[in-house]
């Protein structure tokens, strides 16, 4: 690539810029490019590409296994990748109400104490007076079985 490219340039820039609180992308390429003694193009896009996708896949599981949300999401998606329930739900409102429910953002009143605090065991549910928490479960099991 000729110098004059403006990405030749940052990439420049961030390869010679010395930072002491994180690795930038220019590092990451040189990286890649040295430790893994690419011989040519298209072997370093492949050898990059493979190593992106496996540092993005480890930010994944490192970010879903610190987080203290996603306890149900965590019980249901073992694998990063596409779900077939989103090829079986044609109906948009339905399959955003699904994809909300997987991912903790709900109503629910195990969601709503993590925003004031409430303990966990006193997120208990308004609906069945069972004094259970209500999470994710026990709304489908519960109550709309309940309902039905």
């Amino acid at each position: 690539m000729p110098e004059s490219r403006y990405v030749r340039k940052c990439y420049n820039y961030l390869l010679n810029t010395k930072t002491k609180l994180s690795v930038n992308w220019a590092l990451e390429i040189k990286y890649v490019w040295v430790a893994q003694n690419v011989e040519n193009d298209n072997s370093f896009i492949k050898k990059f590409t493979e190593y992106i996708r496996r540092r993005h896949l480890e930010a994944w599981q490192t970010s879903l296994n610190s987080s203290s949300k996603l306890s149900l999401y965590r019980s249901i998606k073992t694998a990063y990748g596409h779900e077939h329930y989103l090829n079986i739900l044609n109906v948009r409102k339905y399959r955003h109400a699904y994809a909300q429910r997987r991912s903790g953002f709900h109503e629910l009143e195990i969601e709503k104490g993590r925003y004031n605090n409430t303990p966990i065991a006193d997120r208990l549910c308004k609906i069945c007076n069972l004094d259970q928490v209500e999470n994710e479960l026990h709304f489908i099991l519960i109550v709309l079985c309940s309902m039905t």
